[in-house]
């Protein structure tokens, strides 16, 4: 059996930790996987490789990803989960003067044009579309905004927020503004698929039961948190 997975960074993860992501242990169990998700990517660019690739695989796995982010190809960088990204990259002094002209393009664009109502009905009709044309795709909310159109209670951000909040990493000022201990310069997050690894196995096992059984779910309760200290997932700025 050929399976296909789409979607976004809980799809695919970095080189640095992809031997304990979730499709990795697929693999590792003799599943014949191939994996055509992309970090940081819109649901746009998963749902054109889902167009071109689907009837190729026995079923497919897609996660589905938030409205608002960019594929631009043009870039060295591709894939922009958001505008608070483009802002960020607009202030580095580095940035090469080409990617600067595309972004700044795109960073007006939302501020002054973009029809957000318009963007949320496109990401609607390409699922709908998606459902529409295989039976044997498993859909998977990644944010709370798709739960209306997939069974699921959850989505894979609260599987994400288990660490966070066990690790405590996220903080109220005191005008109860909501924050996350930031990351040191250049550091990085070492989930795989932003999960930790007990979790990944957790999931990685719901997908199994869903190729063989054709039964999945969503359930926040039957994952866990980790047992291993918050610097083995997360590069923190300690100053």
């Amino acid at each position: 059996m050929k399976i296909a997975i789409f979607g976004d960074s809980f799809a695919h993860t970095e080189p640095c930790n992809e031997d304990r992501a979730w499709y990795h242990i697929l693999k590792n169990k003799g599943y014949d996987i191939t994996n055509l998700g992309r970090a940081g990517s819109s649901l746009w660019y998963s749902y054109n490789e889902y167009i071109k690739h689907y009837k190729s695989y026995d079923k497919c796995i897609f996660l589905i990803t938030n409205w608002g982010r960019f594929h631009l190809p043009q870039l060295h960088m591709p894939f922009w989960p958001g505008i608070q990204q483009i802002e960020g990259a607009l202030m580095d002094p580095n940035l090469p003067n080409e990617d600067r002209k595309v972004l700044a393009s795109v960073y007006n664009w939302c501020i002054f044009s973009r029809n957000d109502e318009q963007e949320i009905q496109y990401h609607e009709l390409m699922l709908a579309d998606i459902l529409q044309k295989n039976n044997n795709t498993l859909l998977i909310p990644c944010f709370n905004h798709d739960m209306s159109r997939i069974p699921q209670k959850y989505s894979m951000m609260d599987i994400h927020q288990i660490d966070i909040d066990y690790y405590k990493l996220d903080w109220q000022d005191k005008n109860k503004v909501c924050h996350r201990k930031p990351l040191r310069a250049g550091g990085r997050e070492l989930r795989a698929c932003h999960m930790n690894d007990e979790n990944n196995i957790i999931f990685a096992n719901k997908i199994i039961e869903y190729i063989n059984n054709n039964t999945f779910s969503l359930n926040i309760q039957d994952y866990t948190c980790s047992v291993k200290d918050v610097n083995y997932y997360f590069e923190l700025d300690d100053s």
